[in-house]
């Protein structure tokens, strides 16, 4: 349906799509993500609000939002100036570590159970999200963390507890993109 209004996938990110204007600058993009999107434009363009308003009639589409809202589990807040600030504080401060049952009784290196592995995965899984979002000093931690649970340890479990107190201390953290308009 975007290619039959004129938009091209992005050629790095099939994910995004641009729309470009007869001079062949992009007047339009639309970023994708399950069934959540961002669609952006040049409002003072008659042509991207003509397009605009036949994206809106595509489908039957929850309530628009703009300025403040929730994208693919990251909270996005436009400024005025056009600044785009993410934050995923609210997804760090759910964020819960693993109990590490006998812990006082268990050597550093002590296989972990069944359990505490999954658990502990799912938390490395959570941490990599943000990291991936909006905090990109922690992928390398987190991807060294991710790549020893080949032989997960009592260590390996506290290490990602650890991560999560960090993620949770740097919480209001965000991620700025400044506009250059």
């Amino acid at each position: 349906k975007l290619q039959a209004l004129g938009f091209t996938p992005h050629a790095i990110d099939k994910c995004v799509w641009l729309y470009k204007n007869s001079e062949g600058q992009v007047i339009g993009r639309i970023g994708a993500h399950v069934d959540d999107f961002l669609i952006m434009g040049d409002h003072t363009s008659t042509e991207w609000l003509n397009v605009r308003a036949k994206i809106f009639d595509m489908y039957q589409w929850s309530p628009w939002k703009r300025g403040s809202f929730t994208f693919a589990g990251v909270q996005l807040h436009q400024l005025q100036d056009y600044t785009i600030v993410m934050s995923q504080e609210q997804f760090c401060n759910q964020l819960q570590p693993v109990k590490i049952e006998n812990e006082r009784s268990r050597a550093k290196d002590d296989a972990l159970t069944p359990k505490e592995l999954s658990q502990t995965r799912g938390l490395v899984m959570q941490a990599q999200w943000r990291a991936i979002q909006t905090a990109p000093q922690y992928c390398c931690r987190i991807g060294l963390a991710s790549s020893s649970l080949t032989k997960p340890t009592l260590s390996n479990l506290r290490e990602a507890n650890a991560i999560v107190k960090e993620l949770k201390k740097s919480s209001t953290d965000s991620l700025i993109f400044h506009s250059f308009v």
